[in-house]
């Protein structure tokens, strides 16, 4: 059963992988990367995706914690 542990673990690693998302996104764009812009990218793609799905999963489960 989805438990109140569990939700509590996934509103954390959502929170950890938009901060993550905006962190990589913010350096693409206020720093020159030169090299490391392909892979700033993909990284912010990939956690942005992530975070996405972290959050819909917290979001419509919710309603299933057996407290």
């Amino acid at each position: 059963m989805y438990g109140l542990e569990m939700h509590y673990l996934l509103a954390n690693l959502a929170l950890i992988l938009m901060t993550v998302c905006t962190a990589t996104g913010l350096t693409v764009f206020l720093f020159k990367v030169g090299k490391w812009r392909k892979p700033l990218l993909v990284t912010h793609t990939i956690t942005g995706i992530l975070a996405m799905i972290f959050l819909f999963l917290t979001y419509f489960l919710a309603p299933t914690i057996g407290i």
